[in-house]
């Protein structure tokens, strides 16, 4: 008497069966995939804001400054512009460092229920 071969697809969960892999295989959607990330992005997006902020406020600051001197020498602008978002970023490191690391552990525990 032949055997019968295990069906490919669980029917009520719609999970398929290896038989080296009897555990079902949980397949991410693509809205998942979308979902995370967009998320990657906003956060990528606020922890990159406070250090692009405060270059583009000095750079427009610096920038007036030489439209009002008519300096319009390149250099001048730099290094009060790297100042600024060192100093921008030395403040805002703490809360940087916070957003990355929920979001990593937030990731990462969701790793069971995204497979």
């Amino acid at each position: 008497m032949a055997r019968a071969k295990p069906p490919a697809f669980n029917n009520a969960s719609n999970t398929a069966f290896s038989p080296l892999y009897p555990y079902p295989s949980i397949n991410m959607q693509p809205q998942d995939a979308i979902d995370l990330g967009r998320e990657a992005l906003i956060v990528a997006t606020m922890v990159a804001a406070p250090v692009l902020i405060a270059g583009m406020l000095v750079g427009l600051l610096i920038g007036l400054i030489q439209a009002l001197t008519q300096i319009q020498e390149q250099t001048v602008a730099f290094v009060p512009k790297l100042v600024a978002m060192v100093i921008a970023l030395g403040l805002s490191l703490p809360w940087v460092l916070t957003r990355l690391i929920e979001y990593s552990r937030e990731l990462i525990e969701n790793i069971p229920n995204s497979l």
